[in-house]
């Protein structure tokens, strides 16, 4: 490694952006910045800090106060570029905090957004110039500022990071550049911990040591650096949404938010996962279990590492002993030595002493502590961790407490950690912390507790004398609501040394207010409290997070109550809590008026429903070329229409309907998206043209849509001399039929100046997002159909071939609507069951298999208010028959019937039910049974008639093999099959159409225990 030049993050940055510059760097709220992107960004940022009029040298250092934002790594590689160091603060800080640290590094640049400057006035001090992001990359633009031309070197000081000190004041950790380059430059780290991932999630606050190995790495690298915001972990299901649109392979971050994330997010979201690692704080192997059950296949590690050492060692956990081993050091030595800095044997404990070519440099302004923490040993610089551990034969380390935690008493040596694990095993204490206080009549051992219950400190002493001798017992027990912790989310020792209490208060349990007993009970429960709590008490002040407020939303709706975590966050007390949940309920409980909530809905972005991203990527397959889900109509309303009023009427209509002002877009994931954006429909155009020329227009080719740059709809207005044309071309993932029937009925509601519904679109696609959690039931139930065999679905042909233009057939079943309300009433089905039963019976019979599966359509509009909402609702759902399993009609018909009913309650999952035929083709035969076709159409064509003539479709090629629509006419059934017409004779059509209709017939007329006739027909066969 010695070997290996020296190669600063910055300028790892800028080579990289220079050979791949579209490459994704960052991935932050929804949008993909790219390594040019923040490359430029962070030398603008680097040039506007240069010239701000403050001199900035090698050893300064300049802090940012920063949400998790694009604005993190800009402003990191920004001042790196400067040559200065960073240090990194965040406006959850406490204010004497934030001073202390800036003083301290001597700061005299702070960083910093106008949102949190406007919104901190604290943060304004003579001391140091504070600087906006946005005023910073504005200036540097608008004064075309060149960035510094600085060589960094491997001594020169990269951050500083300010962790709790001995002395109760925060000290800084000093980190250089060369340090950094020799743990993550090298590409090894990436190697052995990523696992070949591409995007990279930290969970971790970027004041912690944890954000930056995957920070630093993922540049180094030239991987995505998946960066969360904060309120992405206030709703968990959002964000587990978010791993599985970015693809998110590896993620890193404390036990307990991916203990929450994972009770949270659903398996399907979790399996892009390819490695979780999990440190700062310990875990059992009851979680690693858990996590398991969402994400078998998924790689867990356990990290261990310090602010003064970057990273130290990661071990697989594959089973529980492997919890009681940290690993083998990554690029170093550990040794464990005695008081006297001698090494100890396999086994035995000592402090552990880490050895490496990337340690910190040492602590900002504390040379003694750094003299102490700092040493030579074997002749290299050694960092002291402090912990307690012992070395195993294989050279692997267990840690096993802190040095500090080891302490003498009355002459005896003993190790508090062991005392809080003793205490941690009795029932009802949830958090333990003990530390020997000492006062004027002598020391002794104290416990703070986090009890669930009201446990007295007798029956404590009691259990606890069961394992321990006498001296390591406690003399009191003090119960707090929360043990207080520090930035780093650790148990902090020194704020429980300031706590004084007198001995009658150390055995006290707080008095209760018995207020609102179900909220009360259950955010005592979520927060872990022993004592009750005032409704006025802030949830945030007891110890709620983010985590906790989802864990209260789930309890609360076990009590019929429902919240959201943003809920809590506005609210914050129990008692605003209590009244919000009563004005919830009395007016029915909504928050939002049905209109309010589509606004709020149409601001989102969604990931497009299956179906739909059939569509787009078969559409993207062709590259711009092809045309195949795209269907152009026009429609000819004779000479008398007046020409401005109808364009007015589609105006209003086009607009009315969101789908027809939205925007795919597709990420880097490969998932698609929509989003809705009214400012790119316009108006509809009207040209003068002449019959002749519209007849050529209709002829010609029409141009593809640019899936990504414009709504998929398109519309215009002819005149001619004889008529004039509504002209409208749309692609199949924003439209079905029942869509398109809706348009021109409201053409003609909006032409007699009628009154028009909200169509509530994006209020469905939010329903189906927050559906989510019934996908894994749906998938099970739909691979349980499957069985992992081979399904014949669709009616034999040539798959070399391709599919060609589509042709259209019309078939009339010679079934009446009499008969078949009669057989209805007879076998106690629906039409739907029976004519699927039919088809059923066809494929077996045509092609000879037994395994046969059909793709049925079912209209998912679930809602009253969808009834007038246009866009791609239609589902399709598979029916599944193994006809060795089936003898009669009656077995046949209940099969049948039980599936769709379940496919209907499963219809949101939409991944599972494609079934591969012989030659593993995905092609289904897709049966559509529209029951009231004419309804829409019908209120549209016949009230007053202001549309006349027929609505004409133009020639397009075949997107699937075969398509049947079931119709209903006035008094008859009829076949309407769509085939390719390179790959079906029309004879072969012919027949399957007269075989579906002798198996229909059959159905309608025999018994329901009547055996199966599936025996050929000599005339059927021969297709005449």
């Amino acid at each position: 490694m010695n070997e290996l030049t020296f190669l600063a993050v910055t300028d790892s940055l800028s080579e990289t952006a220079r050979k791949t510059p579209d490459k994704t760097a960052v991935i932050c709220e929804d949008k993909a910045y790219s390594y040019a992107e923040l490359d430029k960004k962070s030398d603008l940022l680097a040039a506007a800090l240069c010239s701000a009029g403050i001199k900035i040298e090698r050893e300064s250092y300049i802090a940012f106060i920063l949400n998790r934002s694009f604005f993190v790594p800009v402003t990191i590689m920004g001042i790196l570029k400067t040559g200065a160091a960073f240090i990194p603060l965040t406006p959850e800080t406490p204010a004497e905090r934030l001073r202390y640290c800036i003083k301290d590094a001597g700061c005299r640049i702070v960083v910093t957004t106008e949102k949190l400057k406007s919104e901190k006035p604290e943060l304004q001090d003579s001391s140091y110039l504070l600087l906006t992001v946005e005023e910073l990359l504005s200036r540097a633009e608008r004064e075309s500022l060149k960035k510094p031309c600085v060589q960094i070197q491997e001594k020169d000081a990269a951050m500083c990071l300010f962790t709790s000190g001995s002395t109760g004041k925060p000290k800084g950790v000093i980190s250089e550049h060369g340090a950094i380059f020799k743990c993550l430059g090298t590409g090894l780290f990436a190697k052995r911990t990523y696992k070949d991932a591409d995007c990279i999630c930290i969970l971790a606050p970027i004041v912690f040591i944890m954000f930056y190995p995957g920070f630093y790495s993922t540049i180094y690298s030239g991987l995505e650096y998946y960066l969360n915001t904060e309120s992405e972990l206030k709703d968990l299901k959002r964000f587990s949404g978010n791993i599985y649109r970015h693809k998110i392979e590896f993620m890193a971050g404390v036990p307990s938010v991916f203990d929450m994330l994972f009770s949270t997010a659903h398996s399907d979201e979790l399996r892009c996962i390819k490695t979780v690692s999990m440190g700062g704080e310990s875990f059992t192997f009851k979680l690693v279990e858990k996590l398991h059950e969402k994400n078998p296949a998924m790689t867990i590690m356990q990290g261990y590492g310090a602010t003064e050492t970057l990273f130290t060692a990661a071990k697989e956990i594959r089973e529980e002993n492997d919890l009681y081993s940290n690993g083998l050091p990554y690029l170093s030595n550990a040794y464990i030595t005695d008081e006297s800095g001698n090494e100890v044997a396999d086994g035995e404990k000592g402090e552990l002493l880490i050895q490496s070519d990337f340690l910190a440099r040492g602590y900002m302004n504390l040379p003694q502590e750094t003299a102490e923490k700092f040493i030579t040993f074997k002749g290299k610089k050694t960092y002291k961790t402090g912990d307690l551990a012992y070395k195993k034969e294989n050279g692997e380390f267990v840690l096993c407490g802190r040095i500090d935690d080891m302490v003498k008493l009355n002459g005896q040596r003993i190790e508090l950690r062991e005392i809080e694990k003793n205490l941690l095993a009795i029932d009802g204490i949830h958090e333990a912390r003990v530390l020997l206080k000492r006062e004027e009549k002598g020391a002794y051992l104290e416990a703070f507790l986090s009890p669930e219950s009201g446990i007295s400190s007798e029956e404590i002493k009691k259990r606890l004398s069961e394992t321990l001798p006498p001296y390591m017992i406690p003399s009191f027990f003090v119960r707090l609501e929360k043990l207080p912790r520090n930035q780093n989310g650790k148990i902090d020792r020194h704020a429980l040394l300031a706590i004084k209490t007198d001995a009658a208060e150390k055995s006290a349990v707080f008095d209760v207010n018995q207020i609102e007993k179900i909220l009360l009970r259950t955010v005592k429960k979520v927060l872990e409290l022993s004592q009750d709590i005032s409704m006025e008490t802030d949830f945030f002040s007891l110890g709620g997070s983010s985590i906790t407020a989802l864990k209260l939303v789930v309890e609360l709706e076990k009590s019929n109550i429902s919240l959201s975590v943003m809920d809590i966050y506005r609210e914050r007390t129990c008692a605003c809590l209590a009244a919000f949940i009563k004005n919830r309920l009395k007016s029915g409980g909504k928050e939002l008026t049905a209109e309010e909530h589509e606004e709020a809905c149409r601001k989102k972005t969604y990931k497009v429903m299956p179906e739909q991203t059939f569509f787009l990527s078969s559409e993207e397959a062709q590259g711009g070329v092809g045309v195949v889900y795209n269907y152009a109509f026009y429609i000819p309303y004779g000479k008398d229409i007046d020409v401005q009023k109808l364009c007015s009427a589609i105006d209003t209509v086009i607009k009315l309907h969101p789908i027809f002002s939205s925007v795919c877009t597709k990420t880097d994931a490969g998932d698609y998206c929509i989003s809705y954006h009214p400012e790119f429909t316009g108006k509809t155009e009207i040209s003068e043209i002449s019959e002749k020329d519209f007849a050529s227009f209709c002829e010609g080719c029409r141009p593809s849509f640019r899936l990504f740059e414009e709504p998929l709809m398109r519309r215009q207005l002819f005149v001619t001399e004889k008529n004039v044309y509504f002209v409208i071309e749309m692609n199949h993932a924003i439209f079905d039929g029942y869509s398109w029937d809706l348009l021109i009925s409201q053409v003609f509601r909006a032409y007699n100046g009628e009154s028009l519904p909200t169509d509530f679109f994006y209020t469905h696609l939010q329903a189906l997002q927050n559906q989510s959690e019934s996908y894994s039931k749906a998938k099970s139930y739909y691979e349980h159909l499957k069985n992992g065999k081979k399904w014949c679905g669709i009616l034999p042909y040539d798959c070399t071939k391709p599919f060609g233009k589509l042709v259209h057939l019309s078939f009339s079943t010679g079934v009446s609507l009499k008969e078949l309300a009669q057989a209805e009433k007879k076998l106690k089905e629906s039409r739907n069951i029976l004519l699927l039963t039919a088809f059923l019976l066809t494929m077996t019979e045509i092609t000879e298999k037994q395994h046969v599966c059909l793709a049925w359509t079912y209209d998912n509009r679930k809602l009253a208010q969808d009834v007038e909402s246009s866009g791609c609702y239609l589902e399709n759902l598979p029916v599944f028959v193994d006809f060795n399993k089936v003898q009669t009609y009656s077995e046949l018909l209940t099969e049948v019937a039980k599936q769709v009913s379940n496919g209907i309650l499963y219809s949101d999952y939409l991944d599972a039910f494609l079934a591969e035929d012989e030659k593993n083709d995905l092609c289904l035969l897709e049966i559509n049974y529209q029951r009231h076709f004419d309804a829409v159409r019908q209120t549209a064509y016949q009230q007053n008639k202001p549309v006349t003539g027929n609505l004409i479709e133009t020639e397009r090629i075949c997107g699937f093999p075969v398509v049947v629509e079931v119709w209903e006419n006035s008094s008859h059934l009829n076949l309407y099959i769509e085939y390719g017409e390179n790959i079906f004779e029309a004879d072969s059509i012919l027949r399957f159409a007269r075989l579906f209709e002798k198996h229909f017939r059959d159905i309608l007329s025999l018994p329901a225990e009547e055996p199966l006739k599936r025996e050929k027909d000599a005339e059927l066969n021969g297709g005449k």
